[in-house]
């Protein structure tokens, strides 16, 4: 019984009677029997036997790519949501500055924490070390292609799975070059714009030349929903819609069985609300056991 692959219990049922098994997570001993505690999947390393939980929260390793949530700008340090347990960390040095620039963080830097990322940001970061006695996950966004994730309208989407189970679906951002004969090492929030110029409005009235930058700022974040189209909209749509019907039916996420599915959907001439009727998920299932996925 206990060599049976994919085997589902429930809390009682008993896994094995042979003596020589270990008990792992989820597993207890009664009356010389290994009994499950949790329902899940039988999983067995060895002589070691666990129930991994059909539904869990995320468990970190390091080197993971997740996707979280700022949930609270602290001293020195974000409060990041991402599916677990308890909130990450994600420290004010762990960060890459706009422009890529690499220099020691300053009591400016502190101050102007919300300009990198504010309460609800959503951010791809990956898990830099953890910290069990203590309960706690670190993150750093050192990588041009880790940080906040951001609204663009161009022809194709970016899909970023997070292993904490969020998936962002969008369209990908350029990576700007960093041009360091005008980079602005004391005001990095300048440094896009020629140096002289803002120098010397920071020099003569240091709080209106913020203010329009913080205006600059607001404008870009509203542009990127006027700048979204329908065909667009559809798209991300569909791909949702694909993620979540393989998602329902407990299969395998990845970046080929997603394209099987949406080009299946679109071969069967099926609106993106139409994927996630029953008939149509099996349709659409079925069509990728075929191609044997």
């Amino acid at each position: 019984m206990i060599n049976e692959p994919q085997r589902i219990v429930t809390p009682g049922e008993i896994l094995t009677q042979e003596s020589d098994f270990l008990r792992g997570h989820g597993v207890s001993l009664q009356n010389n029997q290994l009994t499950a505690t949790i329902s899940g999947v039988v999983e067995k390393v060895n002589k070691l036997v666990s129930v991994e939980p059909l539904k869990s929260r995320y468990n970190p390793h390091v080197g993971d790519i997740v996707i979280g949530r700022i949930n609270e700008v602290m001293r020195k340090k974000w409060k990041v949501e991402v599916n677990s347990t308890q909130n990450a960390i994600l420290s004010l040095s762990a960060i890459i500055l706009p422009d890529g620039i690499q220099r020691r963080r300053t009591s400016t830097d502190e101050m102007n924490m919300r300009n990198f990322y504010k309460e609800d940001d959503l951010i791809c970061a990956e898990v830099q070390k953890i910290q069990w006695q203590e309960n706690k996950i670190f993150l750093h966004t050192r990588s041009l292609k880790y940080g906040k994730l951001k609204i663009r309208s161009i022809d194709y989407l970016l899909l970023i799975l997070g292993v904490n189970g969020y998936c962002w679906i969008s369209s990908p951002e350029t990576v700007p070059k960093i041009d360091k004969k005008n980079t602005d090492k004391n005001n990095w929030w300048v440094s896009t714009h020629q140096k002289t110029d803002f120098e010397k409005d920071l020099s003569t009235d240091p709080k209106s030349a913020k203010l329009r930058i913080r205006k600059r700022f607001i404008d870009d974040e509203s542009q990127r929903y006027k700048s979204f189209t329908q065909e667009m909209r559809e798209k991300i749509a569909r791909t949702r819609n694909s993620i979540f019907v393989l998602s329902t039916l407990n299969m395998t996420i990845d970046p080929i069985a997603i394209m099987k599915i949406y080009s299946k959907s679109l071969s069967l001439q099926l609106e993106s609300k139409d994927m996630l009727e029953p008939n149509n998920m099996m349709n659409l299932i079925d069509a990728k056991e075929e191609e044997k996925i």
